[in-house]
């Protein structure tokens, strides 16, 4: 089990993450950041974020480590993709595409639908496999869903 959560922890480097963290030791209330999640110490769960804005959206760093001691909870964001620009990778990545306004999605070989949120929906495996590959490099860089070494 813990091997599955360290898995899914480094699986999630790269993505936008929201942490809570207790504001103090005696305190009920919680400090929210938002940033892309850089790194993680497993012995102490330190988490480093980039591009670090606090729960009102302001800007809080470039940079920052957050101790595990203090940690809450981690939750990753769901990207809203761009259909029109999903749209022209997909076509570079050799697939047929149709734009689908009314539904929210991009109607793929006529065999498979991506919706805004990133969800893929078909029968074939092997289209579902490389349209989450296009869609992860596209949007989370070329380790996206890889698992580190």
């Amino acid at each position: 089990m813990k091997k599955r959560f360290f898995d899914t922890m480094v699986k999630s480097v790269g993505a936008e993450i929201v942490v809570e963290r207790s504001a103090g030791f005696d305190s009920d209330s919680l400090d929210v950041f938002r940033g892309r999640f850089v790194s993680f110490n497993p012995d102490t769960m330190d988490v480093w974020l980039a591009d670090v804005y606090d729960k009102a959206g302001s800007y809080v760093a470039k940079s920052m480590m957050i101790s595990g001691e203090t940690l809450v909870s981690l939750r990753t964001v769901l990207p809203v993709l761009d259909l029109n620009e999903l749209a022209s990778k997909l076509k570079k990545a050799g697939l047929e595409v149709k734009l689908r306004n009314e539904e929210g999605a991009l109607n793929i070989n006529s065999a498979a639908l991506v919706y805004r949120n990133g969800q893929v929906i078909t029968g074939n495996k092997k289209l579902k496999a490389r349209l989450e590959r296009v869609i992860g490099t596209a949007y989370f860089g070329p380790s996206a869903g890889e698992a580190a070494p």
